[in-house]
This record gives C-alpha cells, structure tokens and sequence, in this order.
C-alpha cells in the first residue's frame, strides 16, 4: 500500500515538472539577436523575453525624486535581452559602440546620459519604466538596478523609415559583477493584429485515446485514481485540474496500479 502512494506521489510529482518547464521563456541556449542591433563583442545572452504586441515606457529625461522625469509610452513589437558583456571590456566602451552604432544606422538619440547626468539612483527607476516579466530572485534586475551609477550610461533612440517606426533603449551597467551587464531593448511599433476567437470543444462522455490504440486515460478528473491501470508510452494526457491550466503533458511508462 506505501509502496502504491509512493507511486502515486511520484506520478504528479513529474506532472508538477513538466508544468514548471513549459512556464520558462526564452533564454540563452533560445535566444537570439535583433537583426539590426546586435550584442557587442564576445557578450552573452543572459535572459531574454520576446512580446508580439506589448506596451512599453522610454525613459526621456533624467530621474528626479525618484521617478523619470519624462517618458514616452508605445506599442508594438518588444525584444528585451540582458546581456553579460566581456570581463575585458568596460560600461563606457560598450555605451560608446552602441551610441556610434545607433548614430551610423540613421537613429536620432532622444535621450543619453552618463552617471549623475541621469540624476540621482536612476538605475532603478529606469529599469521599473519596462521590467523583465520573469524575475525570479531579482536575479534579471538587480544586476542593473544595483550596479555602481558611477559607471553607468543610458541611450534611448528612435528610427523612422515610412510607416515603420523602431526605437532602442539601452542602460549599461557595472559593479554588480566583475564584468559590465547591458538591457539591450528593440521595440518595433505597430497596432495590435486583433487574434481573439472563440473554439468550441465538445464535450466527451467518457476517456478516449489521442495517441494510442490502446486504452489511454485523458481526462484525469473523470476517472477515480484506483481505476488507474496503464498508460501507453507517449500517451498524451489532458489534465484539467486548475493546479495544471489544462496544459498538455507526455508520460512515457505507466501509471501506478
């Protein structure tokens, strides 16, 4: 009978896992590059999150009291990466590329600074106008929100080629690490392409196999635990608990019984 429960446990153990991975964003080993503002040098992606159509706040002036002075709100397509610059290079060499870069590319800058130039603690006020989704442990803020403003620099840029109108907002900073760390944001603007619809599902009157000609459980709620006997490899279980969202998983072996 443990041995059973044990089973049990473990089963929804491995479906709480497979939850948790399909909740991650973009990273690293996924992200990539914008097309036309690219990293500089050897830097790494460190985290990296992506939105069709999302809102988004340009830092135009400095900070005073504690809040941006001025800003500028947008729509449209966002690419917000976090790079780790190279351990040999510094906050200035990168702020420098990017601002000779931006210029060489036909950007007007709206807005630079450097240091106290950007008023006092900006780092952080900058950063909260478009912060990461995903900040688990502060782990994507505080190595920008905590870097010495000392040796810390803003750009925000803007592009206009007929209808399409780009802007870049950059915030490099040091002291966190032994190596410089950069936001590096792309924001496309556009309207938003309208994707609501309605689906409708019919309802099932009992279990029925997706992925299997054999028996195959999909709907976990509908079926008592102890009426559990295998499961296929590979069979798709739709589970409809609140704790899952009614996300989709794959179960290779069997269920407990």
């Amino acid at each position: 009978m443990k041995k059973r429960k044990n089973s049990i446990l473990n089963f929804f153990i491995v479906l709480v896992l497979l939850n948790f991975l399909n909740e991650i964003p973009v990273y690293s080993q996924e992200a990539s590059d914008h097309a036309e503002i690219g990293r500089y040098g050897s830097s790494s992606v460190r985290h990296q999150e992506l939105g069709n159509f999302s809102e988004y706040i340009l830092a135009l002036g400095p900070v005073r009291n504690d809040s941006v002075s001025e800003s500028l709100k947008i729509e449209g397509k966002v690419m917000m990466t976090l790079y780790e610059g190279p351990a040999d290079a510094s906050s200035y060499e990168i702020y420098h590329a990017y601002r000779d870069l931006l210029s060489s590319k036909q950007y007007d800058i709206l807005y630079s600074c450097s240091g106290s130039e950007c008023g006092t603690g900006f780092l952080s006020p900058v950063y909260q106008l478009a912060p990461f989704a995903y900040n688990y442990g502060y782990n994507n803020s505080v190595p920008i929100t905590n870097g010495s403003q000392d040796f810390s620099y803003l750009i925000t840029a803007r592009k206009s080629i007929g209808e399409k109108t780009t802007y870049v907002s950059l915030i490099v900073s040091q002291g966190w690490f032994k190596f410089p760390v950069y936001k590096l944001d792309v924001i496309e603007v556009q309207k938003s392409g309208g994707k609501i619809s309605s689906i409708q599902v019919a309802k099932e009157d009992s279990p029925s196999a997706e992925l299997s000609s054999d028996r195959c459980f999909l709907h976990l709620k509908t079926v008592p635990l102890f009426q559990l006997k295998t499961i296929p490899l590979l069979c798709k279980v739709n589970t409809n608990f609140s704790l899952f969202k009614e996300r989709c998983f794959y179960f290779a072996g069997k269920l407990p019984g």
